[in-house]
């Protein structure tokens, strides 16, 4: 692939692409941006750690999520002028804000995984009264367990299993704040998308992510990773006024705006010059 065209810049996204890519391109002359899409700590193989810590150094330029993953990488030796905070745009345009009476409905995206952490939200759910209603969108292995823990709870009356769904924009729409108690993430994209849509987000500080989307008190509540107390009177307090809701929702709409493709391509050209 390398050899068929005469291409002055090579893109890369995937450590495992990245990784096999940069094997054929160490004595190249050709520019190399590597994106990387999760967290530094997701890669799990030793071997693929080692790889990675070694060949990336040899790209132009690496493209990280999250200030805080560009520290990870300062600290593994990596040159501070080849790293750089890239965020994703987001995959939609920016919808027309419509502002709309908060009617307690809550949301959680994402496959039903131990890295999502949905057991957490189902017993923060289970702290709430009954006016609250959560949809939890999305599939995956723990689908029965999560099935299994609401029957414990008790909470077949206030929680939903949607699955995974094609129109987002009416899920969205449908509802009043997303929720995310995830143990870890990259760059999670459904905060910006719930944004564009008018609602806030409310989410556990975990690596990474979540801090770089939510500015607390403006778009979002931003939770110390594990307060679950702290997670639940945060979602009461969203609502506890008309008027708290209708400026938390619009401010959210107006923070999607960061991540428009328009803004996001302007940075690219930088690099691609």
């Amino acid at each position: 692939m390398l050899k068929s065209g005469n291409y002055d810049v090579v893109i890369l996204s995937a450590t495992d692409i990245s990784i096999r890519f940069m094997l054929n391109l160490l004595i190249s002359s050709k520019k190399v941006i590597i994106c990387e899409h999760n967290n530094y700590y997701a890669v799990k193989s030793k071997f693929k750690k080692f790889a990675r810590n070694i060949l990336f150094k040899r790209a132009d330029f690496l493209f990280l999520l999250t200030e805080r993953d560009k520290e990870t990488y300062l600290n593994k030796g990596f040159n501070a002028d080849k790293l750089h905070v890239m965020k994703n745009p987001l995959g939609l345009p920016l919808p027309t804000y419509m502002e709309k009476e908060p009617t307690k409905k809550l949301l959680a995206v994402g496959r039903l995984t131990k890295q999502k952490s949905f057991s957490r939200l189902l017993r923060i759910v289970s702290t709430l009264d009954d006016s609250f209603n959560l949809t939890i969108v999305g599939d995956g292995e723990e689908k029965e367990e999560l099935v299994s823990l609401c029957d414990e709870l008790d909470l077949n009356n206030k929680v939903t299993f949607l699955g995974n769904q094609k129109d987002m924009d009416k899920v969205y729409r449908n509802h009043d704040v997303l929720l995310m108690t995830s143990i870890y993430e990259g760059l999670p994209m459904v905060i910006g998308e719930a944004n564009a849509y008018g609602l806030p987000v409310i989410a556990f500080d975990c690596p990474t992510g979540p801090r770089e989307l939510i500015e607390h008190n403006f778009n979002g509540y931003l939770i110390d990773d594990g307060d679950s107390e702290g997670f639940s009177r945060s979602i009461e307090c969203l609502f506890k006024t008309p008027e708290l809701y209708k400026t938390m929702s619009e401010n959210a709409h107006f923070h999607a705006k960061k991540q428009s493709i328009e803004e996001v391509a302007e940075s690219w050209k930088l690099f691609l010059e």
